[in-house]
């Protein structure tokens, strides 16, 4: 309510029919959002979910995002990025705009993976990353974004991966802050950690439009207890 925002992208959202749920409740609160799409990846407890307020021209369910790894053998496995890649275009007033929506792999271990979550979260941004640029390399000139749940910091491996390929810068990072200028976006109550983890990038050609060159965190009290991570928006101005 305190945001309003056009579009809201979000994780972890439990399927279709919670998405649906979600629309409903935010309708009855007095905030509609007509589009609503879920993407349902290999990983099918935990999607990657957009709300919109403006129709959308085009939306693409990228279930299959594959990248290799070495198995034990020595020999290359074909793996999924878990949460896939959810990309959603607008037309604006400058063209239209592009949005990957992402969650990349936690830090949790898990007892069955040969790979630790770090190498795995690598392999997944440098999977979605080649992604977005076999999209977006045909288009010069059309603005776009990846926006989500990358479960790193901006130090990591993870983020110069998605913002780089070699020395070409791919995408920027928007800084964002909340009304006391803190910049963390997820809390960990039982290391009593805080950390940023969600992201809004962009790519070089957008990062005029960002309305005062940074976005905003909401830290709204209420809102620690709906998540341990808190919510992240930019305004873009055409």
């Amino acid at each position: 309510r305190e945001v309003s925002a056009d579009i809201v992208f979000l994780q972890e959202v439990g399927g279709e029919e919670h998405l649906r749920e979600l629309q409903r409740d935010l309708k009855a609160e007095g905030t509609e959002y007509a589009s609503a799409e879920t993407l349902q990846g290999p990983d099918d407890m935990r999607c990657v979910s957009v709300l919109s307020r403006r129709p959308w021209t085009a939306l693409t369910k990228h279930r299959r995002v594959e990248f290799k790894r070495k198995g034990v053998d020595g020999n290359d496995v074909v793996e999924l990025v878990r949460r896939g890649v959810l990309e959603v275009e607008w037309q604006t007033p400058a063209g239209p705009l592009v949005v990957f929506g992402v969650h990349l792999k936690s830090p949790l271990v898990e007892r069955t993976d040969t790979l630790s979550p770090a190498d795995r979260r690598a392999l997944e941004a440098q999977a979605v990353r080649e992604l977005a640029r076999k999209r977006m390399e045909p288009r010069p000139g059309v603005n776009w974004m990846l926006v989500g749940d990358c479960n790193d910091t901006p130090d990591s491996r993870t983020l110069r991966l998605l913002t780089k390929r070699g020395e070409t810068e791919m995408l920027r990072l928007i800084p964002v802050r909340d009304s006391r200028g803190e910049t963390w976006t997820f809390h960990h109550a039982t290391s009593e950690s805080y950390a940023r983890v969600d992201y809004l990038l962009a790519a070089p050609g957008l990062w005029g439009r960002v309305r005062e060159g940074r976005g905003t965190i909401q830290d709204n009290p209420a809102l620690t207890g709906a998540s341990d991570h808190r919510l992240s928006w930019v305004a873009l101005e055409w």
